[in-house]
């Protein structure tokens, strides 16, 4: 929701927005099943018969054209109206399938063991053979995701899975926990040595394993299953892994980074490896699948809570800042910069940041996407980063409120109190930005009077420091080291400067 605290508050009636900025990730495609096909051989066979009987009452057969022949001639054209199998899926698109249960071993195991295994997860006191039969049950429907005939149906069955452990181990902690172990470790397997389908889905059943199940009258979410982080991240770390194999995987460990609690040593190593997937200098070329994921890295890290790791590195803040402030990533994706502004607001930050600082950039910043959208107000890549620039400041949910998310909460606490005047004063003007471009339905380009008046406030209102903690680089230094050699491909801006009209 947004808030109306004075006459300069951010005016997006009518514009018709959806809020919910983050885009949940899309299930895995799914492939139309081949059509029915009923022959009509029989048909075409009777009458075919009919004819030659009646040919034979009343025309002397050749001499050539003997029983034997008629036969054989019958016996042709049967096999030539034979239904031609169509080739499947796999054969279709050139996949190898690598099946891990047979057609014969799915039906064999039949109605009446899912019937055990659904009885056993609802047990609150499982017995061994109990665990062996969840084991069994989850193992079946890990692995007929494998078989190629199923694929059609591949995201139903992978819906099964997690449905089965929501809803008849809801009660059955013990039954759940052995569940979802066994859940995690087969699905582990095929995220190697398996088609594209097959792993992709693997990774979306791992990010939607719940250790408890959210109450939808009293608004609570699922609880996602943390050690199924571990395998995720693997995901990410690995080479061989497609785009949206990565995509899904930082998907999961955003949700369970956000809704769960996984052990500091975990929460530490993500920091440490999707720090590592938004290194871009100069010499990256940046494709829209590649802007996509890295948007997804930078969301995720917003969700770490702890702006530095267990030994006191700011492993997340260096990697948010440095995006905010990277001027050679194209100007097209410049909504990764602003999300990555947003995400580094939720950051529960501490008195060794220079708040003043960051929101002093983030005015430049939105500064300079304004000069972007003037020139192209109807990109809709401009409309998120106004969205993203409002709520860098602003919660934009309940859940947000409680979480303390936004810089003008942050400069609420204790410790950062003193940047409150410089994250007030950055606010306004970046809010004057975010009606200018949003205020009305029909884009139209934000004055010059407002960009001048935006600079004249940051030229009379310098942070303290260039540097956003004592040990980090000077923002200078950090643009120096990515900037851009092609002026025309990127706007570098010091933090002494100010957005042009």
């Amino acid at each position: 929701m947004l808030h109306a605290a004075d006459t300069q508050e951010c005016v997006l009636r009518g514009a018709n927005v959806n809020f919910h900025t983050q885009v949940p990730m899309k299930g895995a495609p799914v492939i139309g099943s081949t059509p029915n096909f009923t022959s009509s051989s029989e048909r075409i066979d009777t009458w075919y018969l009919l004819g030659v009987l009646s040919l034979a009452l009343v025309v002397v057969l050749p001499a050539q054209l003997s029983a034997q022949g008629l036969r054989d001639r019958f016996q042709e054209t049967e096999e030539d109206a034979e239904p031609e199998k169509k080739p499947g899926l796999a054969e279709r698109n050139n996949i190898t399938p690598n099946p891990l249960m047979t057609l014969i071993e799915e039906k064999k195991y039949g109605p009446v063991k899912l019937k055990e295994y659904t009885s056993s997860l609802r047990s609150t006191n499982p017995r061994s053979t109990d665990e062996k039969i969840i084991d069994e049950g989850v193992r079946y429907r890990v692995y007929k995701m494998t078989i190629p005939e199923n694929w059609a149906n591949i995201s139903n069955f992978r819906n099964d899975l997690i449905k089965d452990i929501d809803i008849f181990a809801k009660d059955s902690p013990r039954a759940k926990q052995i569940a979802l172990s066994a859940a995690t470790k087969y699905l582990t397997e095929l995220l190697t040595g398996q088609p594209r389908i097959v792993t992709l889905n693997a990774i979306l059943a791992l990010g939607q394993l719940n250790e408890k199940t959210g109450n939808r009258i009293e608004k609570t979410p699922d609880e996602p299953y943390a050690p199924a982080a571990e395998p995720l991240l693997s995901v990410v770390e690995g080479t061989n892994q497609t785009a949206e194999a990565k995509i899904a995987a930082v998907f999961g460990l955003g949700r369970i980074l956000r809704d769960s609690d996984p052990p500091r040593s975990m929460r530490d190593k993500i920091a440490h490896v999707l720090a590592d997937e938004l290194e871009i200098d100069r010499d990256t070329k940046l494709k829209p699948d590649d802007a996509w994921y890295l948007w997804r890295v930078v969301d995720t890290l917003g969700y770490l809570k702890e702006p530095r790791t267990a030994i006191g590195e700011p492993v997340a803040v260096e990697a948010l800042w440095k995006t905010i402030l990277n001027d050679s990533i194209p100007i097209e994706f410049w909504h990764v910069r602003v999300h990555a502004a947003r995400s580094l607001s939720q950051l529960d930050l501490d008195r060794s940041f220079d708040l003043g600082l960051i929101a002093h950039e983030v005015v430049q910043l939105g500064g300079m996407v304004t000069v972007q959208y003037n020139q192209n107000v109807n990109n809709p890549v401009w409309r998120k980063c106004f969205l993203d620039l409002y709520f860098t400041y602003q919660p934009q949910t309940a859940e947000d409120v409680r979480r303390g998310w936004g810089l003008l909460a942050q400069a609420k606490t204790p410790a950062l109190r003193t940047h409150q005047p410089l994250v007030a004063g950055a606010y306004q003007e970046s809010l004057k930005l975010v009606n200018g471009a949003l205020k009305n339905q029909t884009p139209t380009p934000v004055p010059n009077a407002i960009l001048g008046e935006v600079s004249d406030w940051m030229r009379k209102n310098p942070p303290a420091s260039q540097k956003l903690y004592a040990e980090s680089e000077t923002v200078d230094e950090i643009k120096a080291a990515t900037a851009e050699a092609d002026p025309n491909t990127a706007v570098s801006s010091s933090t002494s400067s100010a957005p042009s009209g």
